[in-house]
């Protein structure tokens, strides 16, 4: 929305904390050849918007700019490489990309844009992805690789765990439920999960 106000560059970028975890804060630096009231003006209207859309949950969310300096005093990415940055930002896949059949309010594939950093001249992305079903993780996985090819990138998958499948017919849960009833004296609450756990790797 700002590149439509002026030739815009990213200087920094920054989104600390864990892949695995949704970020609670992100900034950047630009420069961007406009006005100053514009860029306010934009950002106002780019606040508003994510409050319509996340005021529920998050009642203090805010999107600010501040001015510093001039142009001169700043070594920014060049105009093809920001606009591939931008390019990632808007294209890249994020949070429930499907639902699973057997239980409808339940995510079967999402992933996260956990981490965001701008060394230098090389801007590095991390994602966590999930799924209790195997072929969730590979489509993510081909998803990205495509997208990180095409805008000239490389990529990489660090080891995660096995999926956790729900199985529809488990006598192993039929003989835990029996025996917790037993030792009770109350039927359990069984209920599926779709976050990573440690079952995965056992």
């Amino acid at each position: 929305a700002l590149q439509e106000r002026g030739d815009l560059r990213l200087l920094q970028a920054g989104s600390p904390g864990p892949s695995n975890a949704i970020p609670s804060k992100a900034e950047a630096k630009i420069l961007i050849a406009s006005e100053a009231s514009a860029v306010s003006e934009e950002v106002s209207r780019i606040q508003e918007v994510f409050r319509q859309e996340y005021g529920a949950a998050e009642p203090n969310l805010y999107v600010r700019a501040e001015f510093q300096g001039r142009r001169a005093e700043y070594p920014a990415l060049d105009r093809q490489s920001t606009d591939r940055a931008i390019d990632l930002l808007t294209s890249a896949p994020n949070g429930v990309q499907a639902m699973s059949e057997d239980f409808p309010d339940m995510p079967l594939i999402s992933l996260n844009f956990g981490q965001l950093m701008l060394d230098g001249k090389t801007l590095e992305a991390g994602f966590c992805l999930r799924s209790n079903a195997a072929y969730g993780v590979e489509i993510l996985s081909q998803r990205l690789t495509a997208i990180t090819e095409q805008l000239g990138g490389r990529i990489s998958f660090s080891t995660g765990h096995a999926a956790w499948e729900y199985t529809r017919e488990s006598p192993l849960r039929k003989l835990l439920a029996c025996v917790y009833q037993r030792v009770a004296g109350k039927a359990p609450s069984v209920k599926v999960t779709h976050g990573g756990e440690e079952c995965g790797v056992l």
